[in-house]
């Protein structure tokens, strides 16, 4: 068995797995608000008083409020790319990055949309500056107000990777809980496989991304996969679990 076949798990077409802190499930899509209790008991969801919803009344799906991407844009996401896997993750973050997540909630930023681009047994992978010495992840973004979902997508990958692609299946949809002492917050990650039109890795948005490659699988589960997780970091670690639970669900291999 290959380093990556022991990294990325083969799972069956149906059925539920324990995966780290999480939950992992496979199509057919789960009520995500019937999610395990012993995932979320104990802290206090602040999410709403950071939007500022005060009007809405469903907790569980006040998320899906910001930025637009509500849940009649998922169910069009789903209709045109293909019911995902969905997962439910939890991870503790230090301070700095608590701060982060919390400044992007108050902006009504509680997604992103994470791109896996494959070509010829590699995916895309860029390089944040700031980012310890062999960190390297999936590119992804955040879809704009006034933005199309598939737009977004698009343009993040053009910005990150340098690479002209095109929307290709929707892998996998993961509920986050960033936590912090007695508090929590909520993250939605989209997970999309793209298809590979033109070009070679390089950053456009040069201010943000330092570097962008290809990384086969086998790097991926191996150097990539040991350096987020050795980062001390709770954001490198959903970063790192994340990449698990996709790539095995890569449409027509890893070309």
């Amino acid at each position: 068995m290959t380093q990556a076949a022991k990294r990325f798990p083969v799972l069956g077409a149906t059925g539920a797995m324990k995966v780290g802190g999480g939950l992992f499930r496979l199509p057919p899509a789960v009520d995500l608000r019937n999610r395990p209790a012993s995932l979320w008991a104990g802290t206090y969801d602040i999410s709403h008083e950071l939007l500022n919803l005060n009007q809405a009344t469903d907790t569980e799906w006040r998320a899906y409020d910001t930025m637009h991407v509500t849940p009649e844009v998922v169910r069009c996401l789903e209709s045109a790319w293909g019911t995902p896997a969905t997962a439910d993750l939890s991870y503790p973050m230090g301070v700095r990055e608590w701060g982060l997540v919390a400044h992007s909630a108050e902006r009504r930023h509680t997604h992103d949309v994470t791109l896996l681009i494959p070509q010829h047994g590699a995916l895309a992978v860029i390089q944040k500056r700031g980012y310890p010495s062999g960190v390297w992840r999936t590119p992804s973004g955040g879809v704009a107000p006034g933005e199309g979902f598939e737009d977004g997508a698009v343009r993040e990958a053009w910005e990150e990777t340098g690479l002209r692609v095109e929307p290709s299946q929707y892998l996998l949809r993961a509920r986050v809980r960033f936590t912090r002492g007695s508090e929590h917050l909520v993250w939605w990650s989209h997970v999309f496989q793209m298809r590979y039109l033109a070009g070679e890795p390089h950053p456009v948005d040069d201010r943000e991304i330092a570097a962008a490659r290809w990384a086969d699988l086998e790097e991926l589960a191996g150097p990539v996969h040991q350096a987020l997780t050795n980062a001390g970091s709770g954001g490198f670690l959903y970063r790192a679990q994340l990449q698990d639970l996709a790539a095995p669900l890569l449409i027509g291999g890893k070309d």
